[in-house]
């Protein structure tokens, strides 16, 4: 399975900043397949795509054939990203898309019915994705009450409570390449999660 993780940007990104599009969240799940022991050709969403427009960057993600992309929700892309996502299913309809991120929430104004994606999951995705992939694999449903999954009639949310993220766990490994600073020799660390402001 090949699995391209996308996070696009915040608009009219400084292209400049190293810094300006970072993709924890993918290096996050990717290390969640690793540990679940899932075989998968990750690729990450290429930092060259950033300054793209729509229908450059849906033709960019298409060429790389996608079994699945796993798309990073924030409040400054979920517009876009829905956008992309209607794009990219025009030209490789067979691929599957799962949503996470901040902005995805059970009560979201237009998140769930303006929709091309398969799953979208509520809170921290590395308790859910390897599980969500294998389910795709398999050709059937995920069932956690975090995930919700289009039917032929809307959304449907699983059954099953997801295991607690122990932060400790989830952590890519000190000596991983994720954790590794890159070519510009910016690492991220994360200390805390979650919004301070609840």
């Amino acid at each position: 399975m090949r699995i391209l993780f996308l996070q696009l940007p915040l608009l009219e990104p400084d292209i400049s900043s190293a810094a300006e599009n970072i993709p924890v969240a993918a290096l996050y799940l990717r290390h969640a397949l690793v540990r679940a022991g899932i075989q998968a050709e990750c690729v990450l969403h290429d930092a060259a795509w950033d300054p793209l427009a729509d229908t450059t960057l849906a033709d960019a993600i298409a060429a790389h054939a996608p079994d699945l992309i796993c798309a990073t929700i924030y409040c400054w892309n979920v517009e876009r990203t829905l956008r992309i996502a209607r794009l990219v299913r025009r030209r490789v309809p067979r691929c599957r898309w799962v949503g996470g991120g901040p902005e995805v929430a059970a009560d979201h104004p237009f998140l769930f019915a303006k929709n091309p994606f398969d799953a979208l999951v509520c809170g921290e995705g590395e308790a859910v994705f390897p599980a969500i992939v294998s389910a795709f694999a398999a050709r059937c449903r995920p069932d956690f009450t975090t995930v919700a999954v289009r039917t032929g009639t809307g959304w449907t949310w699983g059954a099953r409570t997801p295991d607690a993220v122990e932060l400790a766990a989830a952590l890519p490994p000190a000596g991983s390449c994720e954790c590794m600073p890159d070519a510009n020799g910016l690492a991220v660390v994360e200390s805390v999660r979650g919004c301070p402001m609840r």
